[in-house]
C-alpha cells in the first residue's frame, strides 16, 4: 500500500508533527485526513498516540469557524421539514420564535396560527381551538372551531354535568 506525503514505516508516524500542527491550528479530523491523505480514524489514533486529547464537538465546531454548524442547522439541514414538527399527541407545531405564545423551543400550536389568520388577531390564552373531526392534525380552518374558553370547549366534549355531546 502506497504511503502518504513522504510517511515510512507505520502508517502516519513521520506525518505526526504535520498531523498535530493541523490538528492544533483547528483544522477537523476529517481536514487533516485529507490533507495527509490518511482516514480521520488513523488521524484520531495518531493523536492519541502523541497525547493530544479530541477537541468536544462543540469547540471543534467553532475552530471550523460555523461552517459545519452553519451547514446542519435550521434551513440548512438535510433534516429539515419547514420549521414544523408533529407532537407525540397529534398536534402539529410550527417554529415561529418571535410569536408571543411560543414555548421554550420557539414553536407554536399550528392551529391556533391557523384561526389567528382567519380571525386577523392574536388569540387570547383563554381561547380554545376544537377539531371539530378530532384529528389534532387535520388544522383546515373548516375542521377548525373557535371557543371562548375551556368550559366551552369541555362542553362541546360533553364533558360538563347536565351538557350534551355536540359537533
Amino acid at each position: 500500500m502506497a504511503e502518504s506525503i513522504g510517511s515510512t514505516g507505520r502508517r502516519g508516524t513521520t506525518l505526526r508533527p504535520l498531523i498535530a500542527g493541523l490538528y492544533e491550528d483547528g483544522k477537523s479530523l476529517s481536514e487533516v485526513g485529507a490533507i495527509t491523505g490518511l482516514h480521520r480514524g488513523t488521524v484520531r489514533y495518531h493523536l492519541r498516540q502523541m497525547g493530544l486529547e479530541r477537541r468536544p464537538q462543540l469547540e471543534a465546531l467553532r475552530a471550523a469557524g460555523g461552517r459545519i454548524s452553519q451547514r446542519l442547522r435550521g434551513r440548512r439541514s438535510p433534516n429539515y421539514k419547514g420549521g414544523r414538527t408533529h407532537q407525540s399527541d397529534g398536534y402539529i407545531l410550527v417554529h415561529m420564535p418571535g410569536h408571543p405564545r411560543t414555548d421554550k423551543s420557539g414553536y407554536v400550536f399550528e392551529h391556533r396560527l391557523v384561526m389567528e389568520k382567519a380571525v386577523g388577531r392574536l388569540l387570547s390564552q383563554h381561547e380554545v381551538v376544537h377539531h371539530r373531526n378530532g384529528s389534532k392534525g387535520d388544522n383546515r380552518l373548516e375542521n377548525l372551531e373557535l371557543l371562548a374558553n375551556h368550559g366551552e370547549h369541555l362542553a362541546r366534549h360533553g364533558h360538563l354535568k347536565g351538557s350534551h355531546h355536540g359537533n
